[in-house]
């Protein structure tokens, strides 16, 4: 019985250190003019890698002239 629960147990860690290819999805939402979707793929990263970046990018970028900040701006991982 130990050695099934400890088998079990090591295949579950694996699976959530799983490297997978991952895509996060940014709504930039400007004051004026028009909403714009970006995307990023992450190729064979781990889930926490990943969203660390996604919700990294979050923070501040430029949109031509404008800057968006967080406010205006939303990431998700899928």
């Amino acid at each position: 019985m130990k050695k099934t629960l400890l088998i079990v147990a090591i295949a579950g860690l694996a699976m959530a250190s799983c490297k997978k290819d991952r895509t996060c999805t940014c709504t930039i939402t400007p004051s004026a003019g028009t909403v714009t979707t970006e995307t990023t793929k992450f190729y064979s990263a781990k889930k926490s890698e990943a969203r660390l970046f996604c919700l990294g990018s979050q923070e501040t970028t430029t949109d031509g002239t404008t800057t968006v900040t967080g406010s205006n701006k939303t990431c998700t991982l899928k």
